[in-house]
């Protein structure tokens, strides 16, 4: 579960295949605010995830957007309450006992 990302952490964020996060985390681009440029994969993982202005606006700006808003968005998953987390995330929960992978029979050719 995420707690709000800056820099390199949003930039990890952005690259999982899923995100939990609290309701109340803010997530931004925080090179801006120390002069610096993002990097670390970050403006090409906000113009993939973000619409075109959003992504500009993060990524030039440094203002941090909050977790509600990336949900309504399509990037965050899931979101919880800060106290309560549910781990693993409820949709899933079911499913991944049984989506373990299953061996692969030996071949006898190598």
């Amino acid at each position: 579960m995420v707690e709000g990302a800056a820099g390199a952490g949003l930039s990890l964020a952005l690259a999982c295949d899923m995100i939990v996060s609290a309701r109340d985390a803010r997530f931004t681009a925080a090179y801006v605010n120390a002069g610096l440029v993002p990097d670390g994969g970050l403006t090409a993982a906000l113009t993939a995830c973000l619409p075109p202005q959003m992504a500009a606006s993060m990524a030039l700006t440094g203002q941090p957007v909050g977790a509600e808003r990336l949900h309504a968005l399509g990037v965050i998953q899931e979101l919880t309450e800060p106290e309560r987390p549910s781990w693993p995330p409820w949709p899933w929960r079911t499913a991944w006992p049984q989506a373990r992978p299953r061996r692969r029979p030996r071949s006898s050719i190598c």
